[in-house]
């Protein structure tokens, strides 16, 4: 499909405005929107899959745009990674910290926990 420069132009501002509202979710830790989000800009990337923009290289708004929505979601992914590496060495932190008792067929406990359980302070 081919757009004309002013639709894509268009599309690519809107993509920035969704990958600017990500970051800003993302940084909040509002994860519902981060999911809202993912799913418009995923969305957005379909429209842009199939367009055949034509030489952008003489188009310095375009160039511009594609620059910074390149930007942006280098950088939310790198936000996005680093709060999954942190909540991970949080959960491993639990776990050593908080055994869980195994069960055995009947629903007895099998091992009883050795420290108290995090909710009882």
């Amino acid at each position: 499909m081919v757009v004309a420069p002013s639709g894509l132009v268009g599309i690519l501002r809107e993509t920035k405005r969704k990958l600017v509202r990500g970051r800003e979710a993302l940084l909040r830790g509002d994860f519902g929107a981060v999911t809202a989000i993912t799913g418009e800009t995923d969305a957005l990337a379909e429209q842009l899959a199939d367009v055949t923009p034509g030489p952008l290289g003489r188009n310095a708004e375009l160039t511009g745009l594609l620059t910074e929505i390149r930007r942006l979601g280098r950088g939310n992914a790198i936000i996005a990674g680093e709060m999954l590496r942190h909540f991970r060495a949080g959960l491993a932190t639990l776990q050593r910290l908080e055994r869980h008792p195994s069960y055995g067929p009947s629903g007895g406990e099998r091992a009883a926990a050795s420290r108290r359980s995090l909710g009882k302070a």
